[in-house]
């Protein structure tokens, strides 16, 4: 097995767009540099290539741009290149949403330096080993959706709340770890896959959040020139935001969470199972997505917020939305699901802001020895919620331009990833 791996700083310039909130941001600071990554992989018959970028998402168009490029200049097939959003809310303008627009002068030069990222991983290719772990964290992620003592149902309904009954869904604690060796034993870089939200730091500074922290602290240990490529969880519906008041917000919260999640990919990385000969493995599905309708109700509602004075403007922007999304004819939308595997390993990239249980339902149907997730992967296509919270409300499955597929599409990308897998 060859393997290289590379990065390239993707920080825009201030003043730009950063979407993520229900309003407005522009850039005026840099917290930390934003930085994509490549790693390519290459088993002396087949190769392959993961890109993971400091982005909020990747969306379709973008994704195929990237993977026309590399492909061109490269040997790598289009259908073996995997690319994700690390789903930072504090990246780049990548994405129009919520009154932030997407700029396709910098959508421009992203896929350039994307490109270059590849082409220097494969400068770089050498013999490697490739190890594979499995941790545990569960102190710094949970689920955000409760059942409150009325019978709703809410999204992170405050620390402390005493209305809080309980959480109506599980988080996945695993901390995946692909360590890669080169022929020394001397650790050159490594994959890691948990699952939590990226929306810790806040405010209208550019910061790769708790991962960057992650990696700042993998360098100290292994080298300047060590490389981490992050691929985040089925977190739609898990953050770092714990209601019981136990694990405190602090300062730089996000420094404390990639500390934390560093100490355990360090322990992972002492006692991983080497990769015997392993084998590069690609293949895709594409299913057809249905796109949800506004209900009579959703639009008279959406109409009557525009028509008064001093709502929220969170409101006023999903007012639009759906009255905009009402205008369009588009009733289906392709969707990707790929899975890359390397021996016994195999990551599942799936489009947009995926619940939890789709990616544990994946792990646990799968016949590799270690399966990741990696959600806004090769699209993005919004909230992928359960059927039971299209019932109960709440935020990710409330109707937008961004989220807006029907209520079985999660359990299909779930068939076609374990399809996917049964076959290779």
């Amino acid at each position: 097995m060859k393997c290289g791996l590379a990065k390239v700083n993707i920080t825009p310039t201030l003043g730009v767009p950063i979407p993520g909130q229900l309003y407005e941001r522009r850039a005026t600071g840099i917290k930390d540099e934003l930085f994509a990554k490549a790693m390519v992989i290459d088993d002396g018959k087949d190769m392959a290539a993961f890109i993971t970028i400091d982005a909020l998402t990747v969306e379709r168009d973008i994704v195929l741009a990237i993977r026309e490029m590399i492909s061109s200049k490269t040997e790598i097939p289009q259908g073996a290149i995997m690319v994700s959003a690390t789903h930072t809310h504090t990246g780049p303008p990548v994405i129009t949403v919520y009154g932030n627009e997407r700029d396709e002068n910098y959508v421009k030069y992203l896929i350039r330096k994307i490109c270059d990222a590849a082409l220097l991983a494969l400068k770089r290719m050498q013999s490697v080993n490739i190890g594979i772990g499995i941790g545990h964290e569960e102190s710094i992620a949970f689920n955000r959706r409760f059942l409150m003592d009325d019978g709703t149902y809410r999204t992170n309904p405050g620390i402390n709340n005493p209305s809080i009954v309980k959480p109506v869904g599980p988080i996945d604690p695993e901390v995946l770890v692909a360590r890669v060796d080169n022929e020394d034993g001397t650790p050159i870089g490594a994959i890691v896959n948990y699952t939590c939200h990226l929306d810790v730091v806040g405010g209208d500074k550019f910061s790769a959040d708790y991962p960057g922290e992650l990696r700042r602290v993998l360098k100290r240990l292994y080298g300047d020139d060590f490389i981490t490529l992050f691929f985040t969880g089925t977190c739609g519906n898990i953050n770092h935001l714990d209601v019981t008041g136990n694990m405190k917000i602090v300062k730089d919260h996000h420094k404390k969470m990639g500390r934390i999640l560093a100490g355990e990919v360090f322990k992972v990385m002492q006692r991983v199972e080497y990769l015997n000969n392993p084998k590069v493995l690609c293949a895709s599905r594409h299913i057809q997505a249905s796109i949800r309708e506004a209900t009579k109700e959703e639009l008279i509602e959406a109409r009557n917020v525009l028509n008064t004075r001093d709502k929220p403007e969170s409101e006023i922007l999903f007012a639009k939305d759906i009255l905009e999304l009402s205008r369009s004819d588009k009733r289906k939308v392709e969707l990707e699901v790929q899975v890359i595997g390397v021996g016994d390993l195999a990551i599942v990239g799936l489009p947009g802001e995926v619940f939890v249980e789709f990616g544990l339902d994946i792990k646990r149907r799968s016949k590799f020895g270690y399966t990741a997730i990696s959600e806004l992967t090769n699209g993005a296509y919004g909230y992928i919620p359960v059927r039971e919270a299209f019932e109960q409300g709440g935020y990710e499955p409330r109707l937008s331009q961004y989220t807006n597929l029907g209520p079985n599409t999660g359990y299909e990308l779930v068939d076609s990833a374990v399809e996917i897998l049964d076959s290779l």
